[in-house]
């Protein structure tokens, strides 16, 4: 753990617990947006989006997609 994260848990832990939870549950999705983020740009899984892409553009055209709510 870096200096800086390990300066930040010590002072999240004197939050009250209701604001520990919500300060732990921002810190999961922007881990999370941060892993998609690495997905999308690493090169190696360009193809296989492309690939999905384009999957999802010919159901489209089929009438075979669904509206998302």
């Amino acid at each position: 753990m870096t200096e800086k994260l390990s300066a930040v848990i010590q002072q999240a832990e004197k939050l009250s617990p209701a604001d520990q939870d919500a300060l732990a549950e921002a810190m999961v999705i922007m881990i999370d947006e941060l892993g998609w983020e690495c997905r999308f740009a690493d090169p190696r899984n360009q193809e296989k989006m492309q690939r999905m892409a384009e999957d999802a553009l010919r159901e489209h055209a089929a009438n075979q997609s669904e509206e998302w709510p």
